[in-house]
């Protein structure tokens, strides 16, 4: 028993080192579309780095999941007796189903499918969850449905498949609004508000964080969350090509990201200033803004790397400055290299 906890413990470290420092080397091939998708298809309106993360399957579940659990998964991976792991699993789930004990088999699918996350199985996964999904409602377990229906939105998300995670978010809010957890109501009613964007729904995406939102977030004094609403209005202005408000809302966010030091926040609302500034063809004023963000760079903001060196190598092209241009379009290729080419070399 201590062996198998000992081992639990330095595989979620060596996991949690290995994803701070961005490595995300092995992808399978759900992932693997999605990084080309990222990189290939993605609208410019939107961050690279607003995919990457959810390409790291460790943090995505850590979200649905304790933490004694998640080490039990994490060394199930790597653990030398996993098909005996498993095959435990499934005599149990037989026996509670048997027994009637929905709840336990619930937790236990949500168990099987957090080890299928992290080994990279990720269909299983989504099979298994969605049976612990549909126990959780039998019971009218609010609080699990919400946050399995919040998993189950990004795993969709890494599917492609935007309707099934559009009906998943509205399961978790219909969870959160139960429990009135506001805070967890708030980000999934922005990411429901994103899905509307992607779909052309600008002003209903509009009026919702005007009207709703951001009243709610006013109503709760957080300033995080308002913070959230300043961001996603700009993305709606952008979308509806009206800059000068798009860039207004990104100020307002960059101006609380820095009152509660919040690094992510501050890094996000500058790319999206930058962003505006060189569609508005304010050049000189993005490039500062791009030089801000990298200096706030680290270990655990590494995803907004292939953003700044991007949008680096961008500005100086249409500054004239064809030797940074080459040089921050050479760094930036590397960059996404280490998410595609890689990738596919491997698989």
């Amino acid at each position: 028993m201590l062996r198998f906890f000992l081992l639990s413990i330095l595989c979620i470290c060596i996991t949690g080192k290995s994803f701070a420092r961005g490595n995300f080397v092995l992808y399978n091939s759900i992932q693997q579309k999605f990084a080309d998708s990222i990189f290939y298809k993605q609208p410019d309106k939107y961050l690279l780095a607003d995919g990457i993360v959810l390409l790291d399957t460790y943090q995505l579940v850590k979200s649905v999941t304790d933490a004694l659990s998640l080490n039990i998964s994490v060394s199930a991976i790597s653990y030398h007796q996993r098909q005996h792991y498993f095959n435990a699993l499934t005599q149990q789930l037989d026996f509670y189903a048997k027994a009637n004990l929905l709840n336990h088999q619930a937790g236990l699918y949500k168990m099987m499918a957090v080890t299928e996350t992290l080994s990279g199985d990720l269909n299983i996964a989504y099979h298994h969850f969605s049976k612990a999904l549909f126990l959780y409602q039998a019971q009218l377990n609010h609080a699990q449905v919400a946050q399995t229906s919040s998993y189950l939105y990004q795993l969709s998300l890494l599917n492609g498949d935007e309707k099934a995670a559009a009906d998943f978010n509205d399961m978790a809010i219909a969870g959160y609004k139960i429990m009135e957890h506001d805070q967890k109501l708030i980000k999934a009613l922005l990411q429901q508000n994103d899905l509307m964007l992607r779909a052309g729904h600008l002003k209903h995406a509009e009026q919702q964080i005007l009207t709703k939102i951001l009243l709610m977030a006013y109503r709760m004094n957080s300033k995080q969350a308002e913070m959230n609403c300043y961001q996603q209005l700009g993305r709606v202005y952008w979308h509806q090509n009206k800059f000068t408000e798009a860039k207004w809302f990104f100020v307002q966010a960059n101006i609380l990201a820095k009152k509660l030091n919040h690094s992510v926040g501050i890094i996000r609302s500058l790319l999206m200033l930058a962003k505006v500034k060189n569609k508005i063809k304010d050049y000189s004023l993005a490039l500062a803004d791009l030089k801000l963000a990298n200096n706030l760079l680290n270990a655990h903001n590494s995803y907004f790397k292939a953003d700044i060196l991007k949008n680096m190598a961008l500005t100086y092209q249409k500054l004239g400055d064809q030797q940074q241009y080459k040089r921050y379009k050479e760094i930036y290729n590397k960059e996404q290299d280490h998410y595609v080419y890689f990738n596919k070399s491997i698989n």
